[in-house]
């Protein structure tokens, strides 16, 4: 096994990435009894609910679904099916997955930079009317 354990996270490599971890067969026993406690995951006994992942991950899920919920209620349906892909893009763990949330976190400004822009044209046109 070849990990980067987030608590070992201080040890890089020479990109100042995370440094992987070898891990012998002997790593089987510890990593069946972390994926047991698979089904404390969300609530108040899960171990790692404070870590900086989690914390992003849980902040993600609120704005996609206000955001998308935002988008059909103003009957934005196209820039709302295109909000929905957005979240292919974040992928991985570690520096992978926050790269991937850094260019979700644009991509989301700009559709809604967008959505904005032509919602208050169209108000705009309607009062001239």
């Amino acid at each position: 096994y070849h990990m980067a354990p987030p608590a070992l996270a201080f040890l890089r490599d020479a990109r100042g990435r995370p440094r992987k971890l070898a891990f012998g067969s002997w790593f089987a026993m510890p990593l069946r009894i972390l994926a047991a406690f698979g089904r404390l995951r969300g609530t108040f006994l899960d171990p790692f609910k404070g870590s900086k992942e989690r914390k992003a991950a849980q902040r993600l899920l609120a704005e996609y679904r206000t955001t998308l919920v935002d988008l059909v209620a103003r009957d934005d349906i196209a820039r709302a099916r295109e909000f929905a892909d957005l979240p292919d893009m974040i992928r991985g763990f570690g520096h992978v997955r926050e790269a991937g949330i850094a260019r979700y976190d644009k991509a989301r400004a700009d559709l809604l930079k967008d959505s904005e822009e032509n919602g208050a044209a169209e108000a705009f046109a309607i009062a001239a009317e």
